[in-house]
């Protein structure tokens, strides 16, 4: 969950991840988007039992996914396709532009997957984190496929970027290749990088590998307000991030903030 402003966005939410969260005090109303990376069945069925629980909610994510989700959860669940369209509001995460969401500022770019798959750069008061979705992020690889012509110069540079660029927090995927990436691949980061690294998508890494798995829960919760400029953690750690200045205990509890929705890029249901 990353909190921007007092109000929760769930990011590929799992199975039964809404009752995970009650059952740590927070409360649905608090969650008010969903950012769904792709539609492989472990990041997106709790997204479909989010948008029917009924609460309000924004599912961003790019039109090309958004189609597969709804396609995908209307044929299973024997809904029309409008009937799931108006279970929530949509808002479109498009490649190249800046999203605008709660305050902060997020920068969408597809990663390399085997079906459509995003990652992001979201940015608030000076402080950011890159999250970069299920990824196969091996340079030999990259090279060879732009040495084919399967990807352009510039398409290629992006994906060998994508974990190096400046930011306070990285999370990055790892797991089996040839649609994730290799722990090997993530060690040999610059230490600069593996500084504000945290991997995600595995559970496990060799006890003699100086990578940190991002851990759970929200009493370690990672703040951003507390890093260090340039990465490295001032306090605890989770995988839920902070990007607020206000007591943890403050957001399990509802507060005087109203769920906005005001934001012109939100596409009514059609």
């Amino acid at each position: 969950v990353l909190w921007v402003n007092g109000r929760g966005i769930m990011i590929d939410p799992p199975p039964y991840s809404s009752a995970t969260l009650e059952r740590e005090g927070i409360r649905p109303r608090t969650i008010v988007g969903i950012i769904l990376t792709h539609c492989h069945a472990d990041h997106d069925a709790g997204a479909f039992q989010k948008v029917l629980t009924g609460s309000p909610v924004v599912v961003i994510t790019t039109p090309t996914i958004y189609k597969s989700f709804i396609r995908k959860y209307a044929a299973l669940a024997s809904l029309s396709p409008s009937l799931l369209r108006h279970s929530h509001r949509y808002k479109p995460a498009i490649i190249g532009e800046p999203l605008r969401f709660q305050g902060a500022t997020f920068h969408f770019t597809y990663s390399l997957h085997v079906i459509p798959c995003v990652g992001f750069r979201v940015e608030w008061r000076g402080r950011s984190m890159v999250f970069t979705g299920d990824h196969m992020n091996k340079p030999d690889e990259l090279d060879r496929l732009q040495n084919e012509g399967v990807l352009s110069k510039a398409r290629a540079d992006d994906l060998r970027n994508l974990p190096l660029q400046e930011t306070d927090l990285l999370l990055h995927e790892a797991g089996a290749p040839p649609i994730h990436t290799p722990l090997e691949v993530l060690m040999k980061l610059p230490q600069r990088v593996k500084k504000r690294l945290y991997v995600v998508h595995t559970s496990t890494i060799p006890e003699d590998c100086d990578l940190r798995v991002a851990p759970t829960g929200t009493a370690g919760t990672l703040r951003l307000d507390q890093f260090e400029r340039g990465g490295g953690p001032g306090a605890g750690m989770a995988t839920s991030t902070w990007m607020d200045r206000t007591n943890i205990r403050k957001r399990n509890t509802r507060d005087a903030y109203s769920i906005s929705l005001e934001d012109d890029e939100i596409l009514p249901s059609p």
